[in-house]
């Protein structure tokens, strides 16, 4: 056995552990060597690996207003889809288009499969208890060649969901204008019956025509009470149609891409570094168990 290679008495019952941590600091040229070669090989990695940079948006999905059913004062918004089926869609190569895949560098429909999980990340939070101001938000980011490509794709994908989900809400919003449209013609209609009752009911104010007065003022009552329903629920529905309770795709803040690669000089070296080191250990553990077999034997 070469002199001075183990030092721990393998033999003994009991290990001493500060021989062992003192054997271990002593070889710390492997850990250099380790060390040394990692750095190597995590700015080999730097310089060949293809650089990646990473643009990221947070949005909020699609919301629709609700359809007015019977009574008023029920002023709602909702999600066209649930969110977990939207990350889906955006997962799927078919959601994308050829000008998509162009823009995010992908030039074959098998390539796209292959690298699409890698490429895209959607976070989806779900606060408790949404409010208008609290509701779903997703994060997607997208990793490009440079911050321009990056950007551009995540500027398309974003396009093309707004598209995707204004066709989903389509239908509510169609019915919704129609609600609108038909409530804004019933008060105008109703707003004319008014004027001829107020007209009437001045026509007929004289004692000899009390009875057609009274017909004329119980009429102009309705109607304004029927005026009031009509102008709460136009006013309702109107605000269905609008922002926050319908609002295609919405991104809460600028698409921004990173000015750095994803994985810059200094993080490969230093990955480089430990795991150049790590492998010094292993490989010292290694060389002193393969010395001790060929001692024993």
């Amino acid at each position: 056995m070469p002199p001075n290679m183990d030092p721990i008495d393998t033999h003994a019952d009991q290990v001493n552990i500060w021989a062992v941590l003192s054997y271990v600091a002593g070889q710390w040229r492997w850990y250099v060597q380790g060390g040394i070669i990692g750095l190597i090989a995590g700015g080999l990695y730097f310089w060949a690996a293809p650089t990646k940079y990473e643009a990221s948006v947070v949005i909020q999905p699609a919301r629709v207003g609700s359809i007015l059913k019977g009574s008023v004062s029920r002023v709602q918004s909702d999600e066209p889809e649930p969110a977990p089926l939207m990350i889906e869609r955006l997962k799927q190569p078919g959601f994308y288009t050829e000008s998509i895949r162009e823009q995010c560098g992908v030039e074959a429909r098998s390539d796209f499969q292959k690298n699409m999980v890698d490429k895209i990340n959607v976070n989806v939070v779900k606060l408790p208890n949404p409010t208008l101001q609290s509701l779903t938000m997703a994060k997607i980011t997208w990793k490009g060649p440079t911050t321009s490509a990056a950007g551009k794709c995540l500027e398309a994908i974003v396009a093309a969901l707004t598209q995707a989900q204004n066709l989903i809400i389509a239908p509510t919003l169609a019915t919704l204008t129609e609600q609108k449209a038909q409530s804004q013609k019933l008060l105008d209609v109703y707003v004319a019956e008014m004027t001829n009752a107020k007209t009437k009911s001045l026509a007929n104010s004289g004692g000899a025509n009390f009875n057609q007065s009274v017909i004329a003022d119980n009429a102009a009552q309705n109607l304004r009470v029927s005026l009031a329903y009509l102008k709460t629920e136009l006013a309702e529905v109107t605000a269905q149609l609008a922002p926050p309770y319908s609002q295609p795709v919405t991104k809460l803040e600028p698409i921004y891409v990173s000015q750095d690669p994803i994985v810059p000089l200094p993080l490969a070296l230093a990955i480089g570094a430990l795991i150049g080191i790590l492998g010094g250990v292993i490989a010292l553990l290694v060389t002193r168990s393969i010395r001790l077999y060929k001692a024993q034997h």
